[in-house]
């Protein structure tokens, strides 16, 4: 894989996790995916003409040595290393940069400057010893040795054996061909009177190489044996560590080459992205989040099969609750004459208890029935889907929008019974408003009529039409006259008592007609409440049955995304 597909690649994969990471990735597993494949890009972006050299080896085994042997000029010292043992040493040459930004606090300062050509184009990095007793030591390599483009594993005959180093050689994350293992100190071995010292070599390298296959998973370990210090000072040593030292440089050297450390950090960039995607793997779980979404479309499917019960027959005596508790709140505040009022309280045997309090207590109890055919409903199709989803995807955007089905359900019911508060209080206003005034006069206009018919009567019609022709104030005092005799005649009585009878079943009559108007009221502001209960909390569990539907499909195509995703890397993704 080239530099420009692997950034194109990962400008992909960065663009996938922002759109579609929210579903498959709990929030803190997201921003740090994010942000690990944000450094990656930026990585990949950047050229780089130098290539990075660890060293890396147990305390005593001659990595100063190593890098003067490799310089052949002493550019390393004892006192580069201390007292910084918890830092890496830079050796650089005079003209090149070190970089190395995003690890700086690890390195030392100053850097170890020095004028070698033979390792110009060389940044080499002495790092901490890792197997010393400092914990510091050990995570400063870990986090150090991604940085790098090259490792020169650096091992003795006495520190071959060390099980911290093949663990940490299989916890480093950059390419396997990257890797170099030096046996170092192979003159010791030789020189130590032993019977057959080469055989002891060549069982130790054996070791080594079979150790390294089964402890720290690699096959075919380039291992060079050399002597780094007769090589530095000069001395003889036998022909083969000789030579290995002179194959060990020249492989090194040749690396320098610019078509080289790009093929180097490109290797090194595919591997830290395939390890980067095994992880991803790991944590999306695409197999897994494949198989529970089927599970999900098959509950899906064998819910929306059942018959949904018809509720309507039980909504009514809830209307009629709810009315019952609006009709005394509007009788109440109705601005009637006196006598309809009276009589209303009649008709009705009292005064009605009538409060807000009440009224709140029994729309609750609509509400609770009218939402539970609903809820029912949600959970009959929801609640295995919830589940599995809230399992299968804890802590990601989509548990988060499942967690606020219920507030959408409360949110609805509050605007209902706001709109019952706001209805009533409407109804308060007209009866008491403007109108309010024209209807008693009507009221009593109504009430009046009856007693000029009944002054007519007592008087007489041809005595009122007379002075009507011929009005006087002697006639109209004649007429008072007649008409007050007439109330204590017979006449007069039975035409009151009739007056009475008749004004007392037209109060009842126009009582009852007010009672029966504000009965509709009440009715009409009751139905249109459970009717605004009924139609937005279906319209609310509508919504949340298509947001869960929308995630699902967003999770299909997260992981149908992220499938193609893998395959167009090429990387390790299962």
């Amino acid at each position: 894989m080239t530099r420009g597909v692997l950034i194109d690649n990962l400008a992909n994969l960065l663009e996938f996790l922002r759109v579609h990471g929210g579903v498959l990735l709990p929030g803190q597993a997201l921003e740090a995916s994010v942000k690990k494949v944000q450094a990656l890009l930026e990585k990949a972006r950047q050229p780089g003409e130098l290539l990075y050299v660890a060293i890396v080896g147990g305390t005593g085994v001659g990595k100063s040595t190593l890098i003067n042997a490799l310089a052949r000029s002493e550019i390393s010292s004892p006192s580069d290393r201390r007292p910084f043992t918890d830092r890496a040493v830079v050796y650089r040459h005079k003209e090149a940069a070190r970089g190395l930004e995003s690890i700086s606090h690890l390195v030392r300062e100053p850097d170890a400057v020095h004028d070698s050509d033979v390792v110009k184009d060389l940044v080499l990095l002495d790092l901490p010893d890792f197997d010393s007793r400092e914990e510091d030591n050990r995570q400063a390599v870990l986090r150090i040795l991604p940085e790098m483009d090259c490792i020169i594993w650096v091992i003795s005959p006495e520190k071959y054996a060390d099980s911290a180093f093949y663990s940490l050689v299989e916890l480093t994350v950059i390419h396997r061909d990257n890797f170099t293992f030096v046996f170092n100190k192979a003159d010791e071995l030789l020189s130590n009177g032993e019977s057959d010292p080469q055989g002891r070599l060549k069982e130790l390298l054996g070791d080594l190489a079979f150790r390294l296959k089964d402890e720290a998973a690699i096959d075919h370990p380039r291992i060079f044996c050399v002597s780094a210090l007769n090589e530095f000072q000069g001395l003889d040593s036998d022909p083969l560590v000789t030579k290995e030292f002179i194959r060990f440089r020249d492989f090194l050297m040749k690396r320098r080459d610019a078509k080289e450390i790009s093929s180097v950090k490109t290797v090194n960039l595919v591997e830290e992205a395939s390890r980067l995607i095994e992880e991803l793997a790991a944590a999306i779980q695409p197999d897994e989040k494949a198989a529970l979404l089927a599970q999900i479309r098959e509950s899906q499917a064998k819910a929306n099969g059942l018959e949904e019960d018809a509720a309507r027959p039980r909504l009514l005596s809830h209307e009629k609750a709810l009315s019952d508790t609006v009709y005394p709140i509007l009788v109440n505040q109705d601005a009637s004459i006196w006598p309809v009022v009276v009589a209303g309280r009649l008709l009705n045997l009292g005064r009605l208890d009538a409060s807000n309090e009440k009224l709140a207590a029994v729309f609750e109890n609509t509400a609770d029935d009218v939402g539970k055919d609903k809820r029912l409903d949600l959970e009959k199709t929801a609640a295995r889907i919830d589940a599995e989803l809230l399992l299968g995807f804890r802590n990601s955007e989509i548990s988060h929008g499942l967690e606020e089905s219920q507030a959408l359900v409360a949110q609805t019911r509050q605007q209902a019974f706001n709109l019952l508060l706001q209805s009533v209080e409407n109804r308060k206003s007209q009866l008491s408003g403007p109108l309010s005034r024209w209807r008693r006069v009507w009221q009593k206009l109504i009430l009046f009529l009856p007693v000029p018919i009944l002054i007519i009567k007592l008087i007489g019609y041809p005595r009122i039409e007379a002075w009507v022709d011929h009005p006087s104030i002697g006639g109209a005092v004649k007429l008072l006259l007649s008409l007050m005799t007439s109330f204590f005649s017979s006449d007069g009585l039975a035409g009151l008592i009739a007056l009475l009878i008749f004004e007392f079943l037209l109060v009842l009559y126009m009582a009852g007609r007010r009672r029966k108007k504000l009965r509709k009221d009440a009715d009409r502001i009751a139905r249109a409440v459970v009717d605004y209960l009924e139609d937005s909390l279906g319209s609310a569990i509508r919504k949340i049955e298509a947001d869960r539907r929308q995630k699902l499909e967003l999770v299909k195509e997260g992981i149908g995304r992220w499938k193609a995703l893998t395959g167009n890397l090429g990387l390790r993704a299962d």
